[in-house]
């Protein structure tokens, strides 16, 4: 028997809106609402008038059209097999991509492609490909084989192909905040999928004389709860989880975040990870990479310094971490799956 889902964090998207723009009575926070980027997109600005959002929208569906695997004569699906100039903002998202790749030592890879496509998780009848078939679209996967030097992009295996699908929306939203920001606006959230980006304030919250914009984080066993809220400000929550898309075979739940060790979607003990961090692109791919890592390794990435982020774990028995730099800002829902969720670290604080 076969179970599909594809989720792509409606939820979280509602639940963070409603936290976002749940007192906004005055309507001084002009708000588009649109779909993109496989996803729905929820882009609200203090003071922005209808065509600067008009003008976002389009930006954000060009975005796609420049990024997205699945548009024939995109920059990605016209990556060369030996060497060609493309996009400069292409190009800059490539070495960014490479950079998080080899910083995390592949748990984040944007050269998946082929197991992306064998998997076919998105599409209307995904089913568990046999070991040989893994195998070879393995064999065609690895960001070591590829090279950007200068704005050249180089492969070395003309089968390699690039899926900027962990990246693309994180760097979307960073894009639009920036946008807003330089038009002089000083308070926004932006909600692609499982990123919201935000900065300044929401009217809600200033009303309260709290700064920052207060977000809510999906409970993955049960998306119409949350596990808890933040207030941020200038920064990206970025959400990745098994229960976002996935399909089930005799029993098995097998979801679209994949291992590049195994070929497999990514069994590592965790069911969602958010990553907060100031850069939208960063924390879109640490999401993933922390998913793949699971919790032990993740933390002792956190402990390395080698970027600056906090983030909320949560694993198959329903316990919730988080890093220490988040901890006292974190506001937990005990009540989340009838009192099933367990948050150790701020139950032993609370002894």
């Amino acid at each position: 028997m076969r179970i599909m889902q594809n989720k792509i964090a409606v939820t979280f998207i509602l639940l963070s809106m409603l936290s976002l723009y749940s007192c906004t009575k005055k309507e001084s926070y002009n708000r588009i609402d649109f779909f993109a980027m496989n996803t729905y997109v929820s882009v609200s600005a203090d003071g922005a008038d209808d065509e600067l959002l008009k003008e976002i929208r389009q930006e954000v569906l060009e975005t796609e059209k420049q990024l997205s695997a699945e548009y024939e004569g995109s920059d990605i699906s016209l990556l060369p097999d030996s060497t060609s100039k493309t996009y400069k903002s292409t190009i800059e998202l490539l070495k960014r991509a490479y950079e998080i790749s080899d910083s995390t030592s592949g748990a984040f890879d944007f050269t998946l492609g082929t197991i992306i496509d064998l998997w076919d998780i998105n599409g209307p009848s995904p089913s568990v490909p046999s070991e040989d078939d893994i195998k070879e679209a393995l064999s065609h996967c690895g960001y070591k084989k590829v090279k950007i030097e200068n704005d050249f992009f180089v492969k070395e295996d003309p089968e390699l192909s690039v899926n900027l699908g962990a990246i693309a929306k994180g760097y979307a939203g960073q894009q639009i905040i920036d946008r807003i920001r330089n038009s002089g606006i000083k308070n926004a959230a932006v909600s692609i999928g499982g990123n919201v980006t935000v900065c300044g304030s929401s009217e809600n919250n200033k009303n309260q004389g709290i700064y920052g914009w207060t977000v809510a984080i999906n409970d993955p066993f049960d998306t119409s709860d949350i596990l808890g809220t933040l207030v941020i400000s200038d920064k990206t929550v970025s959400v990745s989880g098994s229960y976002e898309r996935y399909f089930e075979e005799n029993g098995v739940r097998y979801h679209h975040i994949f291992d590049i060790s195994t070929g497999y979607p990514a069994s590592s003990g965790l069911v969602s990870v958010a990553v907060i961090a100031d850069d939208g692109t960063l924390a879109d791919a640490l999401s993933t990479a922390l998913f793949v890592m699971g919790y032990e390794k993740a933390i002792e990435f956190y402990n390395s310094g080698e970027y600056e982020f906090e983030a909320v774990f949560c694993n198959e028995e329903g316990e919730v971490y988080l890093t220490e730099g988040i901890l006292s800002d974190f506001t937990p829902n005990y009540d989340a799956g009838d009192g099933s969720l367990r948050f150790p670290q701020i139950e032993k604080e609370l002894q």
